[in-house]
């Protein structure tokens, strides 16, 4: 298995107020009950970008990650010519998405085994022998310092 690859879903109609950052994926001034239903019959891994109603001038990237639509606010940096939706920028819209799918795909794939991999040596305290062993001879040291000093 993989992370479903990005797919637009082109726009068929003419859109005069096109921002020149985006291609066919723009849907215009679209509400987000319409592009509910642009994604209902698309596949995972489709995306539309669309002019948001509230605040004016601004963009909405729909994204369709295991049959459900996410929606996030759309940023272009125009002096590097990139897109970002968090820190990370991205030269291509479809490389933001990609990466944004390949991140939904292992949050929900492998979140236990990252979860696992992010916790500090404390996880291991009461799992393994060898970090109960530990946690017993730490216990005996301070429990040592703290007599001697008395």
């Amino acid at each position: 298995m993989q992370a479903p690859k990005p797919a637009p879903i082109i726009c068929r109609t003419s859109q005069p107020r096109r921002p020149r950052q985006y291609g066919l994926e723009f849907h215009g001034l679209l509400s987000r009950t319409d592009a509910d239903q642009l994604m209902a019959t698309s596949t995972d891994g489709s995306y539309l970008v669309r002019e948001s109603l509230n605040p004016p001038d601004s963009y909405t990237l729909a994204i369709k990650f295991n049959g459900e639509v996410k929606y996030y606010k759309l940023y272009f940096d125009f002096p590097t010519s990139t897109h970002y939706v968090g820190e990370k920028h991205f030269d291509t819209l479809n490389d933001l998405v990609h990466d944004g799918l390949i991140s939904f795909y292992l949050e929900s794939k492998a979140s236990d085994y990252i979860a696992l991999m992010a916790c500090d040596s404390q996880c291991y305290t009461n799992e393994s022998p060898y970090g109960q062993y530990k946690a017993q001879l730490l216990h005996r040291a301070q429990t040592q310092t703290s007599i001697s000093n008395r």
